[in-house]
């Protein structure tokens, strides 16, 4: 397959993951053909593409290797149906469908209309770990702005 089968399997797992090609997702995210879609995903996105790559890349040597051959395209496309549709994926992916549904729409008023069934509530420590030390630092503005209002009130 030459180098095509990069891309082809790409949006293969972000397809399984995602239920969106990586080029819906850049859609998505409103970003330039020049942007790494990587560099956006969050890490237990990253994790679970990871993970998907890795172990299909190790499914597809052991099966080339056990045949003797390279496999055909036919053989590849059933190995990879096969592998996504594994049991112990799925609540990995429920999971990450959910933060990406969430977080995309929360922080980056971006919504997947793929996974809106997934959207939640974003729990507070997300935004403390994605806003961190800058959310502290609001949280200290907006106490001085109240003691600064409070005195102009007194003024009065």
């Amino acid at each position: 397959m030459g180098n095509f089968k990069y891309p082809l399997y790409t949006d293969k797992i972000y397809k399984a993951i995602f239920k969106e090609k990586a080029d819906e997702y850049r859609k998505i995210l409103k970003l330039k053909p020049t942007e790494n879609v990587r560099k956006t995903l969050y890490s237990e996105v990253l994790l679970l593409i990871s993970s998907f790559e890795f172990g299909f890349s190790e499914q597809l040597k052991e099966t080339s290797l056990k045949l003797g051959r390279k496999l055909s395209v036919w053989e590849t496309e059933k190995l990879f149906s096969e592998f996504a549709d594994k049991p112990h994926w799925h609540p990995l992916i429920e999971d990450v469908r959910s933060k990406m549904a969430s977080r995309d729409l929360g922080f980056r008023d971006a919504l997947h209309l793929q996974l809106k069934d997934y959207l939640v509530p974003i729990p507070k420590e997300d935004f403390e770990k994605f806003l961190g030390s800058s959310s502290r630092n609001v949280e200290e503005q907006l106490e001085q702005f109240h003691e600064v209002f409070k005195r102009l009130k007194e003024r009065d």
